[in-house]
């Protein structure tokens, strides 16, 4: 079905680079209607491997290969990526579409600028969330602006979700910055547009409007993982922070998938070998009914720290 490019994080040195999402990956879709056909039937079907007797109720790691690329900036050359509409729906059926294609160019917007720090900082030209889009709800009107990165990798992540598990409902996403950035209560970050609350994925698919805690009962576990991979996949991920009652959940569920020692180090260092605190997958008090993601800071950034 296609290659997803993506870059490697400065400070998550896998040594893998490219994403192939669907190769050999067949998820299930949890929420469906009874009259809708199994994801992993029209994946196979349409691959002529429909044989009887297949498994395949699960999918593999979405496999990371080779080196770091640039990043495209807003108003760098539009013809090579001229951008997709946030709302495109249709941009859905094209599995070879990368998150930088939802960096919609605009040649009279300046591009996006995180100054500072999280927690002490600015946002300049900011790009506003769509309050929905394919995959994803906003709850917050007043802090609805990241850098051109950050949305477009949220909207393309939450847009791949719901491709590969048809029948997801939206994920809530919540704070991202002010238009500007700078303090926003009651969060001490959230202040340059590259901190986002995002919602988990739950068993039963419920419809949320709302955050709402996940258990280890009630996380969706299998889709709340694929998410995360296709976040740490950019490359663009400097944290996550989830409650440390769903680690040991997720870090199982990266094994199953194939992740190594080495790399599962990098993201659960607590639970390969008990180093709290140093992962890029951490606990923070108060996210429960929400993971934190935070962003590193974009190229061309030069006063971001």
């Amino acid at each position: 079905m296609g290659w997803f490019l993506l870059h490697r994080a400065p400070n998550f040195h896998l040594t893998l680079a490219s994403l192939v999402v669907l190769s050999s990956c067949v998820p299930t879709a949890s929420g469906q209607t009874e009259s809708e056909p199994l994801y992993e039937e029209l994946f196979l079907a349409e691959r002529g491997r429909l044989d009887e007797g297949h498994e395949g109720s699960r999918y593999d790691r979405i496999t990371l290969k080779g080196g770091a690329n640039s990043i495209p900036r807003p108003g760098h050359d539009p013809s090579q990526n001229p951008g997709l509409p946030l709302d495109d729906l249709q941009g859905l059926g094209d599995p070879t579409l990368t998150w930088r294609q939802f960096l919609v160019h605009d040649s009279e917007r300046i591009g996006s600028e995180s100054v500072g720090r999280p927690n002490r900082g600015s946002l300049g030209s900011g790009r506003e969330l769509p309050p929905r889009g394919p995959g994803f709800i906003r709850k917050n009107d007043k802090a609805a602006f990241g850098t051109d990165e950050t949305i477009a990798i949220v909207a393309w992540a939450s847009a791949q979700i719901l491709r590969l598990y048809p029948g997801t409902v939206p994920m809530v996403v919540g704070d991202l910055s002010k238009e500007g950035g700078g303090r926003l209560r009651p969060h001490k970050s959230h202040q340059s547009g590259r901190d986002v609350d995002l919602g988990y994925y739950l068993v039963g698919n419920p419809l949320l409007r709302y955050f709402q805690d996940a258990t280890p009962e009630t996380l969706d576990v299998e889709k709340t993982w694929s998410f995360l991979e296709l976040l740490i996949a950019t490359g663009q991920v400097e944290y996550i922070f989830i409650d440390k009652s769903l680690h040991q959940l997720l870090y199982a569920e990266a094994i199953r998938r194939g992740w190594d020692e080495e790399e599962l180090t990098r993201l659960f260092p607590e639970q390969v070998a008990g180093t709290a605190g140093r992962g890029l997958i951490r606990h923070v008090k108060g996210h429960k009914h929400h993971m934190h993601v935070r962003f590193v800071c974009s190229q061309g950034d030069l006063e971001c720290q």
